[in-house]
């Protein structure tokens, strides 16, 4: 889960959107009660902004937001979100 983590942070430092999001999906598809998921449904958010899928960015916020509300990334979100 780690490496693909980090394959999923390479691709979205290169803005490589389509690529993060398909690292990013597949951990939190995978791990959804894991500590990864609010991490990557954060990614996944900023990967949808990034390729200006706005709409889709805000429902990802908006999920992780409900779903995990305690945790950093959430605190994140909501900032981002605005």
């Amino acid at each position: 889960t780690h490496v693909q983590y980090n394959l999923g942070l390479l691709y979205y430092w290169k803005k490589d959107y389509d690529n993060a999001l398909v690292y990013f999906s597949k951990i939190y598809t995978k791990y959804p009660k894991s500590s990864w998921a609010s991490k990557c449904l954060l990614y996944i958010a900023r990967s949808f902004k990034g390729s200006k899928k706005n709409a889709e960015a805000k429902a990802t916020y908006e999920e992780l937001i409900a779903k995990y509300p305690t945790s950093s990334s959430a605190k994140k979100a909501k900032e981002e979100n605005k």
